[in-house]
């Protein structure tokens, strides 16, 4: 773990320093989104084979891949065999493939906001009014006892 007191924060940094930094971050960023954007143009690349006589029935077959590209990365082997997988009928599989092309239903949540004006005067003389009401009412009915 870093040394804390080695860290210096944003605002005692000057101008370039930050800028740098800022930079830095968002090579890093984009490269991360352009490794995402392989692993789903891929996925896609493979769903998008023709499921027709000529395809073969294990997608996995590398040597059927080889028409595709030649030499599979460790990402492109891993997306085989999803595709493999929900082919197979697994749910699983089959929710990670669509969730990783982009075609994830939306979650809704429902909330519900309830506002309350404050009491104007004369509603509150009638709510003070029946609150003495309910008081009279009660200490009667304890007297009767």
């Amino acid at each position: 773990m870093a040394n804390e007191k080695n860290l210096i924060p944003l605002d005692q940094r000057t101008t370039s320093e930050r800028r740098e930094i800022a930079r830095k971050g968002g090579q890093a960023s984009g490269k991360k989104r352009k490794e995402q954007k392989l692993l789903k143009d891929t996925l896609l690349e493979l769903l998008t084979l023709p499921a027709t006589k000529s395809t073969p029935k294990d997608i996995s077959d590398a040597a059927a891949l080889s028409e595709l590209k030649s030499g599979l990365t460790v990402q492109e082997e891993i997306a085989v065999a999803l595709v493999k997988k929900a082919k197979n009928g697994d749910l699983r599989a089959i929710e990670l493939l669509r969730d990783t092309i982009g075609q994830k239903p939306v979650d809704k949540q429902i909330t519900q906001t309830i506002q309350t004006d404050p009491l104007d005067d004369e509603s509150e003389e009638v709510l003070q009014a029946m609150k003495e009401q309910l008081l009279c009412k009660q200490k009667k009915e304890l007297s009767k006892e």
